[in-house]
Formats: C-alpha cells, structure tokens, sequence
C-alpha cells in the first residue's frame, strides 16, 4: 500500500499526511487562541482577533477549565458541605436552588452556563425558563461552539428558551442600538413576570477586567432593571481589582448582599486583597 497509509493499533488504516495536517491546523488553533486569551487578559482586545481559528483555540484550551469553575465555587455554598449557617449564606442557597433562568453576559462558548447548568443537575433541579447567551462577538461563538451548545441544553431542557444576543457592556444597556436585543431578553422576564417564585442568575465571567471599568454605565442600568426581581450576579476574575470596584459602586444602591466564593472565603482579613489562589470570584445578592 502507499507510505501514507499506515495501521492503527486497531488495525484500521488513516492517512497520514490528512493526520499531519489536521495536528498542524490544531497547532494554529491552539496559537490564536493563546494570542486571544492574552490580549483578552490584558483588555486590549479588538473585535477582528475573534477568527474562527482563535475562538476554536480558546474553546478548546479554557472550555473545561471555565465550566468546572463555575460549578465548584457554587458547590461551596451546599451548606453539607460546611459548618456555616449564617443567614446570608441561607439565603444566597435558597435562591440558588430556585434558579431558573440563567444569563452569561461576555458568554464566549458557553463555558460558565454550561457548568451552571451541570450544577444544577446535581440538585436535581431542572431549568423551566429561559438561557441568554450574550456577547459582542456573539455570531463567531455561535457558529463556533454556542449553536452546539443550544443543541445539547435543547435536548436536555426541551421547555427551556434559549436566545442569542448581541451585547456590549462598553455602552449602556438603555442604548438601544447597541444592546437592544439583550435589553428585549432581560425585560421579556422581568416584565412579564415569569420569575415569580424562581430567581435569575446571571454569569459574568472574566469580562470586568478585559473592559476595565467601561462597564459602570451597562451594569448601573442593569441592576436598575433587576431591581425586585431575585437576581444574583456571579462575578468571576482574575483578580478581584474589578470586583472591588464593582461592589464599591453599587453595593449602596442595588447589592443587598455578597460573599466570596474562591480562597479567601473562609478568611475575611484577605478579602480586601487583590490576589487570590486562583480566580477571585464573588456572589452578589441583588436588592
């Protein structure tokens, strides 16, 4: 037979070169996506970096790591899991356990809702409402893995509405020219007063620090429109540098409570501090 064909350890043939040049377009993924990732980090990302080669580079390399995130800082509040029973603590796990609708804003491939949703699962509590993806690069992460998402949440959760939106948190929520379509998905909740009994959770993971305080003005109306309605905000970062000031400018206003949930938990005198051994995440109780 050709050189280019060889055997498997099953004994079934693959053709070489194909196998060469699949492991190269990987190699080319796995490069973008790393390129992304750092500029994302350092928030200087530009809309035309989100290629179809870096977005499947990024999933690809942060999808796993970001979904288990999400569910293991919320596993820390299953209050079997500690000798806490403070009344905050109570309350953050009795609106978690009756979450029914899910929002990631900067949602990349799904990553944070997916874990949210596994969570959940493991509770055996099943999502009756409504999932919002939104994101400002929203069609590249649809076609590249948030349409594979929708199919697999579709299957699982037939009664579950599933939306796409476009959205920037470098604007204000109220502009509609801009957020619009996300501003349709948030009211169509809170206006038709879908949630009754069942709270919101809305995921924003990493995206405080990649649009470095550009995000006063969207998140100020935001919890204007959430305000009443059982919602919580997951904030994830990595640092708590925007956390900080996110709580500094609302806690007043809309955040009735908050608590952390990475490794300063158990230690309120490091809590003030920027670093965190891993991400800093906290969960904010809205008013």
């Amino acid at each position: 037979g050709s050189p280019d064909h060889v055997s498997r350890e099953d004994g079934t043939p693959y053709n070489a070169k194909h196998s060469a040049k699949g492991g190269l377009i990987k190699q080319q993924h796995n490069i973008c996506g790393r390129q992304l990732l750092q500029h994302m980090t350092k928030g200087t990302q530009e809309e035309c970096m989100f290629t179809e080669a870096a977005m499947i580079g990024y999933t690809r390399q942060k999808f796993f790591e970001r979904a288990m995130l999400a569910f293991t800082v919320l596993d820390r509040l299953d209050p079997t899991n500690h000798s806490n029973t403070s009344t905050a603590l109570k309350k953050l796990w009795d609106r978690l356990i009756s979450v029914s609708h899910i929002c990631s804003i900067g949602c990349g491939p799904g990553c944070d809702a997916v874990g949210i949703v596994a969570f959940l699962n493991t509770l055996q509590r099943n999502l009756d409402s409504r999932v919002v993806f939104a994101d400002y690069a929203i069609d590249g992460w649809s076609s590249c893995a948030l349409d594979k998402v929708r199919a697999l949440l579709s299957s699982r959760f037939p009664h579950v509405t599933i939306e796409m939106a476009f959205c920037d948190v470098r604007y204000n929520l109220q502009q509609e020219s801009v957020n619009g379509k996300f501003l349709e998905a948030i009211k169509a909740d809170t206006d038709s007063g879908e949630v009754g009994t069942s709270s919101r959770l809305i995921l924003v993971s990493y995206l405080l620090t990649e649009t470095r305080q550009k995000w006063q003005g969207f998140f100020n109306d935001l919890c204007r429109a959430l305000y009443s309605s059982k919602s919580m905000l997951l904030l994830c970062e990595p640092t708590a540098w925007q956390i900080h000031d996110f709580l500094e400018f609302f806690e007043d206003d809309f955040v009735d409570f908050h608590i952390w949930l990475d490794s300063s938990q158990d230690s309120p005198h490091l809590q003030s501090l920027e670093r965190r051994m891993g991400p800093a995440v906290v969960l904010v109780c809205l008013k």
